[in-house]
């Protein structure tokens, strides 16, 4: 009973530290002690056979109190929901989901009786599963809940999973065992137990992540990610994966239009709402909750109101006002080489099939199902970004239709969530822009400053500042990268420029968005139309990043901020002045410093080796920490079966039973004659007792041969072997398995040891 009671004290341990990270304050505490007390009290009674029947009744009151509490007790459900909601927030970054939150209570108040409670109810699980040795049973939540804590980093994952697995092991060895305890072995079992917890939960407080276990993690997670959905260059809001984003030409996108638009395309994917050093990160669940929380359901009752379509809604109503009505286009896009992850659609995207996208998200459009999109259809509206300049319309406040009620009121709450989510500026960032884009004296900082003027400012400054390159270096990992981009590295491709851009926009007061994804520039378009063709292929050489600003009526309209990717709004005599006045210097070095494409320093080249080197050591570093760790867990599997499977047939030879006994004799000599190389057939045993003289020279084939026929004599005669014979039997079969030589050679030597388990 003393190994019981360590093995559900491991597991119970292995439970409350794999997710601790999920858990409130104390929360773990409380549970390892109601958990190791129902423990101590089951295994206890249990030492007593007599007392088996009142276990079962503890038990089932333990779980009924724990059930009791659950319903009676507010602060079970705080607790619940807090637990859960850190459970559900994780998965859903992990597996870029999104799963409502449960509801939870305003407030400080504790949830403590929600771990005592669990605790209880594990425990009484756990005492079962080691009861009754349901050796299956462990091993699938062990390995089930090992893997969802390192998954999902919910705790102190490597040493959960070390105490599960030496709980597994434990019970691999003694499934076989069933005899009761002592009551003072129950007691030096509790006393060794709760050293046990002790040691674990002290190294627990002293614990620190190890790096390369979170590099493990995150290769795994990528892993698994690109075998779902594939992947693209595409850097996901990083800067620091954003120098590549344009290199090579694998193809990405097959197009095919039904007629072929006026106006440039952009195919959104990811879009970042938070930047916080050098990367973006779309909206998390904090943004849908609170006085969010049901935001979309209840846009989608205001005439179907949608973010994601909104563009084609607000053409609607301008057409329902006599304005002119864009046209409208139609698209297939297959994904041959993208990340299925997302629906790359426009901004002004109308309808789409083929695939659905994730309810309840701002953004990107985020795909159903286990392998995300492989083919999609939409509609779209073309227009170009000149609508960003239009102004508000008026019947936006107007009464005019039930419809246009719908639209007003759905256009106006989102205008809310969009200027509570997307204006956030860090206070250094906001320094810096303020200081390089808008400084005292050269920008009149009013409130009536229109979105255009800010655009022009906002590209005409970064033109000054840095041109582009679609090899950027990658910028030092220990400083600010969008400072150092504007203020050293002066060079930088789509993503610094629309980062620089974005945080500019906030920093006025436009709600603005980083956005990634595909470019159909109006040259490809030209093309297709001076040829008659419809198919276009995107590759990665179109990957691109850009603003979207919200525009009050229109909604999320797409800008380029990135210099030659647009038209540029303000004269040659103006740049020349504001290059002057930032560079202080002539119009010829201005005009230097804003070309497109500009000149790289003679030591770029190295640099970007460095780089190159820099990105590439961790992803192979990871892989081989993976195969090690996928190496070292399936050698711990293999010996532990191998150690199962030995011990239970030592067992069975040892039993008194002859039924059991002689039978698994037998089977342990013919494991032994076959791994020696002679031929046996267990239909005629007594056919290679030569060769077995010849493979075993210690042994000779009158021994063989009696020892096979006191098997036949028990097994075919039913005649009941006498204990000299028996034990002559044990004696010849163990003589057999000293005798054996060595195996030649990895494969003889793996079949033996895990095959055979010899």
């Amino acid at each position: 009973m003393l190994a019981c009671l360590l093995v559900s004290f491991l597991l119970v341990a292995s439970a409350g530290l794999g997710f601790s990270a999920c858990a409130e304050p104390g929360g773990v505490m409380v549970f390892l002690a109601t958990g190791c007390t129902t423990l101590v009290i089951l295994h206890g009674l249990s030492a007593f056979g007599r007392l088996r029947p009142l276990v079962y009744a503890v038990a089932f009151l333990s779980v009924a109190a724990a059930v009791a509490t659950a319903v009676v007790a507010p602060s079970f459900r705080r607790g619940l929901a807090r637990f859960g909601n850190q459970v559900i927030t994780r998965f859903d970054d992990v597996f870029g989901a999104y799963a409502a939150l449960l509801p939870s209570e305003a407030g400080d108040a504790s949830g403590l009786s929600f771990y005592a409670a669990l605790g209880i109810l594990v425990a009484v699980a756990i005492w079962i599963l080691v009861d009754r040795r349901l050796v299956i049973s462990v091993t699938a939540a062990v390995f089930g809940f090992g893997t969802a804590s390192l998954w999902l980093d919910a705790g102190y994952s490597a040493l959960a999973l070390t105490a599960a697995l030496a709980a597994w092991v434990s019970m691999l060895r003694m499934s076989s065992k069933r005899k009761a305890a002592s009551l003072r072995h129950v007691v030096l079992a509790c006393v060794a137990g709760a050293c046990a917890v002790a040691v674990v939960v002290g190294t627990a407080t002293l614990y620190r992540p190890v790096e390369a276990v979170d590099d493990v993690r995150a290769a795994v997670v990528k892993g698994v990610e690109d075998a779902r959905y594939g992947s693209d260059s595409l850097p996901q809001g990083d800067l620091a994966q954003a120098c590549s984003m344009n290199e090579g030409d694998r193809e990405r996108l097959a197009l095919t239009f039904d007629s072929v638009p006026e106006n440039a395309v952009v195919l959104r994917g990811f879009v970042g709402a938070s930047y916080d050093q050098g990367s973006w990160q779309a909206l998390d669940h904090a943004a849908y909750e609170g006085e969010w929380t049901g935001l979309f359901d209840w846009l989608a009752t205001q005439e179907g109101f949608a973010p994601a379509t909104q563009r084609a809604l607000y053409h609607d109503e301008q057409a329902s006002r006599g304005e002119p009505a864009p046209a409208t286009r139609s698209l297939s896009i297959e994904s041959v080489g993208a990340d299925r992850a997302y629906l790359y659609v426009p901004s002004t995207l109308r309808s789409l099939s083929g695939a659905d996208a994730v309810p309840g998200r701002d953004g990107a459009s985020l795909a159903e199902g286990l392998t995300g999109a492989h083919s999609i259809s939409i509609a779209f509206d073309d227009v170009g970004e000149e609508a960003a300049f239009e102004p508000t319309p008026a019947w936006l406040a107007e009464e005019s239709s039930a419809r246009q009620e719908g639209y007003a009121a759905g256009e106006s709450v989102y205008r809310a969530f969009a200027d509570a989510r997307y204006l956030e500026v860090d206070d250094a960032d906001r320094a810096l822009l303020e200081s390089l884009l808008f400084a005292e004296g050269e920008w009149e900082d009013e409130d009536g400053a229109t979105l255009y003027a800010v655009a022009s400012r906002v590209r005409a400054m970064l033109a000054t500042l840095a041109s582009y390159t679609d090899q950027p270096v990658e910028p030092p990992s220990s400083e600010s990268a969008l400072s150092w981009f504007l203020t050293e590295g002066h060079q930088g491709n789509s993503a610094y420029f629309s980062t620089a851009a974005v945080l500019a926009f906030r920093t006025q007061g436009v709600p603005a968005r980083y956005a990634e994804g595909y470019l159909i520039d109006e040259d490809s378009l030209a093309r297709l139309r001076a040829t008659g063709e419809s198919k276009l292929v995107l590759t990665d050489a179109d990957a691109h990043a850009w603003v979207e600003v919200y525009c009050e009526g229109a909604g999320w309209i797409p800008l380029d901020a990135t210099p030659g990717f647009y038209e540029q709004p303000y004269a040659a005599k103006d740049i020349v002045e504001v290059n002057q006045s930032m560079a202080g210097g002539d119009a010829s070095e201005a005009g230097a410093a804003g070309a497109v494409g500009g000149s790289k320093p003679d030591d770029q080249d190295a640099q970007q080796d460095a780089s190159l080197v820099a990105r590439v050591v961790p992803v192979v570093t990871g892989a081989l920490l993976v195969v090690a760790a996928v190496a070292a867990l399936s050698a711990g599997v293999l010996e532990g079966t191998r150690a199962y499977r030995r011990r239970r047939r030592a067992v069975r030879m040892a039993s008194d039973d002859q039924d059991v006994a002689v039978p698994a004799l037998f089977d342990q000599l013919s494991l032994l004659v076959r791994a020696a190389g002679a031929p046996f057939d267990p239909l005629r045993p007594l056919a290679c007792s030569a060769a077995v003289a010849v493979c075993f020279p210690e042994v000779a084939a009158a021994e063989y041969e009696r020892a096979v026929s006191l098997v036949q004599r028990r097994c075919f005669g039913g005649k009941q072997l006498r204990a000299h014979e028996m034990r002559a039997l044990r004696r010849f079969v163990e003589r057999l398995a000293s005798g054996l030589a060595p195996a030649e050679g990895l494969r003889v030597q793996m079949r033996r040891r895990y095959r055979d388990a010899l």
